[in-house]
């Protein structure tokens, strides 16, 4: 039989070079790049008793937390806009002389453009004035179709784990993804996986304080900061402006906790284990704890339902410099152990398996193994205003993560000996300043750093060897042996309001350098049609009890011997793990970049209808060989009418092109 060969070859860019060259395009072009938004804008008019326009009447917007306060003018027309505004409490007030002051106190959420209106009465202006609470700001000029979870329902909701992403889950046409269970992820990732419209799982776009938070290789979001410490998040389902690119599923737009006037902290403590919890229908018997041990049939199995989960930590924030310079900062812990759970066919025929282990002296299979699942993350955050009109946050994450006897599968097929153990660490550190160039330009620059480490060790060496849809032994051959990001972000906005046009220009531009061990086949991979021989069927060709396999696959990793290198020691099956030399030999490096650009108009044509149109050009380069530099250019039309009723009712409709970026 024909020995499967595979080499991996070594190929990187510079990261300097092309950060010089994409950073020389941007600023030749004049302008800047852009694209996940983690602040809100206030607009509206200022008419009197009659409905005629205010000119010229001032609006002073307040932050009742940190103090911050801008001003604006009134249009000739009445219309106002104040962008670029971090989430939060505000008091809006509007005056003008000869006529009496107005306030309003409104709540503005991430990515809001709330609509608020001002009907000034005539008057002398007077010392007291009586604010009004509208809650949150109505948004009918806004296109897409989205919603918000909110500080109070992350706070008070219940959620299983403590994974407040679920809370994405509240929004219509949002479930879990169908590989929720790892069954097609090419690395572990803990973390609950969206589907939009029962789109692909890896068609979403995450972002944490506007920074890119999606993984290459697996095309999910990796480790997020913990629900203590994020204040709410946006879940864009369709009709997305040219600000949001790469991406045709869905957005989750993520920002964290800051400090305020006050000093306040929390500390708490979750926990759950199977004295208390109801024991889960996937909860497996143990063959060896039965009346007849290794027969299901014969009664009295123990269940495999052990529990113990202790999620732990605490927050504290407040201010540095009074309603200047604040700081928050944010632990949390977890220590989980249970059991795996398998199916049905591994529970009946675990003797035979083990009999065919021993036939060939490899250890056997135990399945009353606990699996770990612990990490320890930090968040901390530094806010800073220089003046009313330049506002900085820096922002940095750290997630150590360590799992124990983890599933690549996650679904019940395969046994312990193909577990893996997983220590990840996540790094990423997040800078954003907004300016204020003038009452109706506003700028928005943010760059991120990331790197993340995972180790993704076998807790055996034993060959990957499958009964064709029924179960595994051994390695399996579809994850990495350990994986490394490096990433550096670099992203702008540009906004300018322009009469009832609210004009926006940017892009953004990733460099991504990514290492991968994929030792595949090592040491040699082996498939069988059934367990045990079944005459006149294929089961007497190919099955486990004769030890006879319908197709073996080697691993080879010299490519100046023509890889004919000799034969793997058969001791490496009694191994720990892969050994490192193996590992090393199987790793391959690829840097790649992606950017984009765009240009859009939000047009609020009239008080009841709002039109946003633009376009967005994206486009990845990768290295000679690896594949073609892929480029799109996307028209997006998006269209809001509000019908004006008591009822805030709003009709909005999208069309325009979108692109998925690839995974790795």
């Amino acid at each position: 039989m024909k020995p499967h060969s595979k080499s991996r070859g070594l190929k990187q860019l510079s990261p300097e070079l092309s950060c010089i060259a994409v950073l020389a395009v941007l600023v030749a072009a004049a302008v800047p790049a852009a694209a996940q938004v983690v602040s809100a804008s206030v607009e509206g008019r200022v008419y009197d008793v009659t409905g005629a326009a205010i000119p010229e009447a001032k609006l002073t917007v307040a932050n009742t937390a940190t103090g911050l306060s801008r001003s604006t003018l009134a249009s000739p027309t009445g219309d106002f806009q104040i962008a670029l505004l971090p989430v939060g409490e505000y008091t809006v007030t509007a005056e003008k002389e000869g006529f009496q002051k107005s306030a309003k106190k409104i709540q503005l959420e991430i990515g809001a453009t709330a609509n608020l209106d001002f009907s000034l009465s005539p008057g002398p202006v007077r010392e007291e004035v009586s604010v009004q609470d509208v809650g949150a700001g109505a948004e009918p000029t806004r296109t897409m179709v989205s919603s918000v979870i909110d500080e109070q329902k992350i706070e008070n909701l219940p959620v299983n784990g403590r994974q407040f992403i679920d809370f994405a889950l509240l929004a219509p046409g949002v479930k879990i993804g169908d590989t929720t269970s790892g069954s097609t992820d090419v690395i572990i990732e803990p973390v609950t996986k969206l589907s939009f419209a029962g789109q692909n799982i890896h068609y979403n776009f995450i972002a944490v304080d506007g920074a890119d938070n999606i993984s290459t290789a697996s095309g999910v979001q990796k480790y997020t900061p913990s629900q203590e410490a994020v204040r709410e998040f946006r879940v864009v389902n369709s009709s997305y402006s040219t600000e949001f690119g790469r991406a045709v599923g869905g957005i989750v737009n993520i920002i964290t906790k800051s400090g305020t006037n006050l000093f306040h902290g929390s500390a708490y403590e979750y926990f759950r284990n199977d004295k208390l919890d109801a024991g889960s229908i996937l909860a497996s018997s143990d063959p060896s704890t039965c009346a007849v041990p290794g027969d299901l049939t014969s009664g009295g199995c123990k269940k495999l339902n052990k529990l113990r989960q202790n999620q732990f930590g605490f927050t504290v924030g407040g201010p540095l410099i009074k309603n200047r310079t604040f700081f928050f900062g944010n632990y949390e812990g977890q220590r989980r152990r249970e059991s795996p759970y398998y199916n049905s066919i591994i529970l009946h025929n675990i003797t035979a398996i083990n009999q065919f282990k021993t036939a060939i002296g490899f250890p056997l299979e135990n399945l009353n193994v606990t699996r770990a699942t612990d990490y320890d993350n930090v968040m901390a955050r530094l806010d800073h205003a220089f003046n009313n009109n330049n506002n900085l946050f820096i922002r940095y994450f750290f997630n150590n993560g360590s799992l124990k006897n983890y599933s690549p599968l996650n679904d019940g097929f395969d046994l312990p000996s193909g577990f893996k153990n997983n220590s990840d660490k996540d790094h990423s550190l997040v800078g954003n300043l907004s300016t204020l160039i003038s009452p109706s330009l506003v700028n928005e620059l943010r760059v991120q750093w990331a790197h993340r480490s995972y180790d993704f060790p076998t807790v055996s060496s034993q060959p990957h060897m499958e009964v064709a849809n029924e179960f595994a032994i051994g390695v399996n051959r579809g994850n990495p042996d350990f994986y490394r990001e490096g990433r550096f972000e670099f992203v702008d906005n540009l906004t300018k309001s322009v009469g009832r046009h609210t004009l926006s220009f940017g892009g953004d531009y990733n460099w991504v350098r990514t290492t991968e061990s994929f030792p595949l086949f090592y040491p040699f991979e082996a498939t069988f049609l059934c367990i045990a021989p079944i005459p006149n069927t294929a089961c007497a060709i190919s099955n486990l009890q004769d030890r006879d396999p319908v197709v073996l696959f080697y691993e080879r990793f010299q490519a100046s011997s023509g890889f004919t290198e000799p034969t793997f020691d058969p001791s490496v099956f009694q191994l720990s793990h892969y050994p490192d030399a193996v590992r090393n030999a199987a790793q391959g490096t690829l840097d790649h970049t992606y950017s984009g650009l765009y240009a859009q108009d939000n047009w609020r044509a009239t008080n009841h209808l709002t039109v946003n149109f633009g376009v967005r050009t994206d486009w990845e380069t990768w290295p000679s060989g690896v594949l073609n530099t892929q480029r799109g250019v996307d028209p997006r039309l998006g269209i809001a009418y509000s019908l004006g009723t008591k009822r805030n009712i709003v009709i909005r409709a999208g069309s325009g092109l979108f692109q998925q970026r690839p995974r790795l």
